[in-house]
């Protein structure tokens, strides 16, 4: 319990001060005087009221700074390895325009036995995320289309001569539940059974795996078979694959059953105001 107030209090000062950071260029002892008489203020305004919790909060500040105690390593430990799992996740959010690497030094200021394979877990999320930097310099093309209206025909013609690769997040589907080492198997047959369309995190997941193993070069065209197939599934690619900006290389196209008009999925996508897909590519009415 100490150590979930200390937590809590060792950056109340932020609140008065902000959050001074290294960029900032404030010295340390500087940065530790502010924090330190913005705590003071916080307990005097407190003190009033509950006189013991004002007191409390400046010991817990002056621990957690001296960092002996046990608990003061634990929070010091966490707070070491919150900053570098924001600095993951910023890098993801910007599409890899950042490289917040100097962040992941703070791997040796988690001393806390308890987070050492927490540290492990973030540093192989963060490989994977930067060796899928790749994704950037390909060529997305997504091909939709209702059952029995030939999007495969099509995504075969397209590859003939060209330095692609066409993906059926169908067929990644069925290729995982015949996976032996999957633990997904049941779940997908019992999604599939009952129409539930997969996570898209989980779908986007195997993409990015098959991209990676696929080893395009720049510039390759990736053929997305029926993906997306919600808007959900658009947003979560867009986040961590590629961006759907007006200068990313990502096009639609639509093959439409004339005799079924299957057209609201593109049209959904086309209109939607979380992505910007450029002009569709092209329709294809089949024979």
């Amino acid at each position: 319990m100490r150590a979930v107030k200390m937590a809590l209090a060792h950056d109340m000062g932020e609140a008065i001060v902000g959050d001074i950071t290294p960029s900032d260029g404030v010295p340390r002892d500087e940065k530790l005087l502010k924090e330190r008489l913005a705590l003071a203020y916080l307990a005097c305004l407190i003190r009033p009221v509950n006189p013991s919790f004002a007191d409390e909060i400046e010991e817990l500040w002056s621990e957690f700074e001296a960092g002996d105690s046990k608990a003061a390593q634990l929070v010091r430990s966490v707070d070491a390895l919150e900053c570098m799992h924001q600095a993951v996740v910023y890098e993801e959010r910007s599409q890899l325009v950042k490289d917040l690497g100097e962040f992941m030094e703070l791997e040796t200021k988690v001393s806390a036995p308890e987070l050492r394979d927490w540290v492990k877990c973030l540093q192989q999320e963060r490989d994977t995320l930067w060796s899928s930097k790749v994704t950037q310099d390909l060529t997305f093309l997504f091909v939709l289309g209702g059952p029995g209206v030939g999007k495969g025909t099509q995504c075969a013609r397209i590859t003939q001569g060209t330095s692609s690769v066409h993906i059926s997040v169908g067929d990644l589907l069925r290729e995982e539940t015949k996976s032996t080492s999957s633990g997904f198997a049941d779940f997908i047959k019992d999604s599939i059974r009952n129409s539930v369309i997969i996570p898209a995190d989980f779908s986007v997941r195997l993409i990015q795996k098959r991209i990676e193993e696929s080893q395009m070069e720049k510039g390759s065209i990736v053929i997305l078979d029926g993906f997306p197939r919600s808007l959900d599934q658009a947003r979560t690619f867009e986040e961590k694959v590629v961006s759907f900006d007006t200068t990313s290389n990502s096009y639609l196209l639509s093959i439409i059953d004339p005799r079924k008009i299957l057209y609201h999925t593109s049209e959904m996508l086309r209109r939607s105001s979380a992505i910007s897909l450029k002009p569709t590519l092209g329709v294809i009415w089949p024979d």
